[in-house]
C-alpha cells in the first residue's frame, strides 16, 4: 500500500494542492492521499472550510499549538 500527505499550507494555494492530487492519482491510483490542515486559520493558512470550498475530503487536521 502507497500512502502520501500532503500539508496544506496556504489557503489560496489549496487550489493547486487538489491539481497536484490528481497528477498524483493520474501516475499511482492505487495510492492513499491525506490532505491535512489547520484546526483554526492562523495569518493565511488553510483550514477545513477552505478544503471545503475546493471539494477536497480532508481526513486529519493539523492542530493549533499555543506558542508559550
Amino acid at each position: 500500500m502507497k500512502y502520501f500527505a500532503i500539508i496544506a499550507d496556504n489557503a489560496g494555494e489549496i487550489v493547486l494542492d487538489k491539481v497536484f492530487i490528481k497528477v498524483i492519482k493520474n501516475f499511482y491510483p492505487d495510492v492513499t492521499i491525506d490532505v491535512i490542515v489547520r484546526g483554526k486559520p492562523i495569518y493565511n493558512d488553510a483550514t477545513m472550510f477552505d478544503a471545503q470550498g475546493t471539494g477536497l475530503c480532508i481526513r486529519r487536521y493539523l492542530l493549533t499549538l499555543k506558542m508559550l
